[in-house]
């Protein structure tokens, strides 16, 4: 639904490439330089792998097994040549 535009963006007034969404209790963000913060260095690779390795880092917080350590529900799905990072978002925020 994000990728084929059924979900309208919650910063709708930021450039289309910085939008992000809110569907279901899931917060969902395309994995690319939206914001050219990384331009200069691979622009939306350089996202791309950002994502790959935040989900590495959850990963091993989650190997830690680390009694009260608790991390956010998070994927990324690779769908008609986008990815998409979901994640559950925090009650009451």
């Amino acid at each position: 639904a994000v990728i084929n535009g059924n979900i309208p963006p919650i910063n709708p007034t930021d450039e289309e490439r910085a939008w992000v969404y809110l569907y279901n209790k899931i917060f969902f963000s395309l994995t690319i330089d939206g914001r050219d913060n990384y331009k200069d260095i691979g622009g939306d690779r350089v996202s791309h792998c950002n994502a790959s390795h935040d989900i590495l880092g959850i990963t091993e917080f989650e190997r830690a097994d680390i009694k009260e350590l608790y991390t956010l529900a998070t994927l990324s799905v690779d769908y008609r040549g986008h990815r998409v990072l979901a994640q559950s978002i925090i009650p009451g925020i």
